[in-house]
């Protein structure tokens, strides 16, 4: 076994072992936060409809207040889901050392690894020492909400039997919108626009913030932030193109330019590949969230009330559509898939029939208006599906 072959694989051993320690670290952290007794995460796929116009969750039977075991299917299905996305950044990092470690030498495949390490594990690290949830309200220019919009979440969680979230923050933008973040109780945080509470009435603001707990109850939340980290990653690969070509260009001999040259557009390729799939990715995750968040503010506060909300937004985002997204495109708009509201680019086209405008709807991280209006009146209060 050769030199520069013993050191790839040690590489690539590094990546994977480096990954998969960071997210079972999250989940240990996780497990020790979590008060007991807690509400079981899967309540809301469990809760039943008794009758048109009760629009607050049925008690769950005293069985079900238990915290479910580790071993359940249930929370290995939910560990599976979130760790996966560091398994596929794993062999897609892997796969990038083996190959270009044996076109140009081990130090080639270290650089490729730490591309991909760094930005996941410093925005592993950021959220975990700065808080999570509330650091993604931070982002964004968000301040503590006031006394009020508080106590509408609270208000909300309290018809939804859920816990309130720890932290309810206000972000100062008129673009009309809302998410939720965090990885567990203790950091879990919701964040509205100033925008929005501008732009609905009290029950239309209350529906919008149940979507956000639906997102919380179905566990999307802690699985947004784990996709963010892992497409920070797969951006790493491209930037660790633009260094090789960089200095590739700056090298005088012709035959080491031209490797890092090769080197360099090689990564930026694959970087954009891998950017690409992983961003489809997510935007199918995303929207098919989306239907079950919107049915917990429908179910809570009345298919009017949700269906009027979603209008009210979808007329202001494309009445502001031309202008640049302020607070909410922190990190290069790295959270887009967290919000109530990020209309596609293709959205517009798409009754056209373009195929490109076909091909776009891939990378949409929320179902048109039309979609998540008619998936609400076909599963509106009369129907006795789950969250």
């Amino acid at each position: 076994q050769t030199p520069t072959h013993a050191t790839t694989m040690s590489s690539t051993k590094m990546t994977a072992l480096f990954l998969l320690t960071a997210f079972l670290a999250d989940e240990a952290v996780a497990a020790f936060q979590r008060p007991v007794p807690s509400l079981p995460r899967q309540q809301h796929q469990t809760l039943s409809w008794h009758k048109k116009g009760d629009h607050h969750l049925s008690q769950l039977p005293a069985a079900a207040q238990k915290t479910p075991s580790w071993r359940s299917p249930m929370a290995i299905k939910n560990a599976a889901s979130e760790i996966s996305p560091y398994i596929a950044l794993a062999g897609v990092s892997s796969g990038a050392t083996l190959l270009f470690s044996s076109l140009a030498g081990a130090s080639v495949g270290s650089v490729i690894a730490a591309s991909v390490l760094l930005p996941t594990g410093l925005l592993l690290v950021e959220f975990a020492l700065l808080g999570g949830g509330r650091r993604v309200a931070q982002l964004m220019g968000g301040e503590p909400a006031d006394q009020r919009l508080s106590g509408l979440v609270h208000e909300v969680a309290r018809d939804a039997n859920m816990p309130p979230p720890s932290f309810v923050y206000e972000i100062p933008t008129e673009e009309p919108n809302a998410f939720a973040a965090g990885f567990s109780r203790k950091d879990m945080t919701v964040a509205v626009t100033r925008g929005l509470r501008r732009a609905l009435y009290t029950n239309e603001l209350k529906a919008v913030i149940a979507h956000e707990m639906g997102h919380i109850a179905a566990r999307d939340v802690r699985k947004n932030m784990h996709l963010a980290a892992v497409v920070a990653g797969l951006g790493g690969l491209y930037e660790a193109g633009r260094i090789f070509l960089r200095s590739g260009k700056s090298r005088k001999k012709k035959d080491k330019e031209g490797n890092s040259v090769i080197i360099g557009l090689g990564l930026m390729c694959a970087g954009v590949v891998a950017k690409v799939g992983g961003e489809a990715l997510r935007a199918s995750s995303s929207r098919h969230a989306e239907y079950g968040a919107d049915l917990m503010g429908a179910r809570l506060y009345g298919e009017a009330t949700m269906v009027s909300a979603l209008r009210k937004i979808d007329a202001l985002v494309k009445s502001r559509r031309g202008g640049t997204r302020d607070k909410l495109g922190a990190r290069g708009s790295a959270f887009m898939h967290s919000y109530f509201s990020n209309p596609g680019r293709a959205t517009d086209e798409i009754k056209s029939g373009s195929w490109w405008a076909r091909a776009l709807r891939a990378f949409d991280t929320h179902p048109t208006l039309e979609q998540r209006i008619e998936s609400i009146r076909a599963n509106g209060p009369d129907s006795f599906s789950s969250v």
